[in-house]
C-alpha cells in the first residue's frame, strides 16, 4: 500500500483483477476489525477498479510509512475461479511523488 500524493489516502494495488466492488467503512469490511486507530474511525474503503482499493483516511488516523495494515480475507480473482484469499498483511510506504503545496497571490 502506498500513501496518495497528498497523504489523505492509501492506495492498495493488486497484481491481478479481484472481485472487490463498492465502498464501505474499512474497519471490519475490507480491513480486518480493530484497525480504526490506524486509518481513523469511519474511514471509507472504496474499490476504484478491480485492482485498486482506496482507503480514505479520517481525522485521528495514526498510520505512518513503514506500518502494517491487514486486509480482510475473502477476495477472489475477478472471474471467481480462485480460492478465497486469507488475511493479507501489507506494509504502507510513503507516496511515490509528494504533492507540493501551492499558493497564489491575489
Amino acid at each position: 500500500a502506498v500513501f496518495g500524493p497528498a497523504g489523505g489516502k492509501l492506495l492498495v494495488t493488486f497484481n491481478t483483477a479481484t472481485n472487490g466492488k463498492g465502498s464501505a467503512i474499512c474497519d471490519g469490511a475490507d480491513l480486518v476489525s480493530g484497525q480504526s486507530h490506524l486509518v481513523g474511525v469511519g474511514a471509507e474503503c472504496s474499490w476504484e477498479s478491480a485492482t485498486v482499493l482506496t482507503v480514505s483516511l479520517t481525522s485521528g488516523a495514526t498510520i505512518l510509512p513503514g506500518r502494517l495494515i491487514t486486509l480482510s480475507p475473502g477476495l477472489r480473482t475477478e472471474d471467481g475461479l480462485s480460492d478465497a484469499s486469507a488475511n493479507q498483511t501489507i506494509k504502507v510506504v510513503r507516496p511515490l511523488l509528494l504533492e507540493l503545496p501551492s499558493f497564489t497571490f491575489a
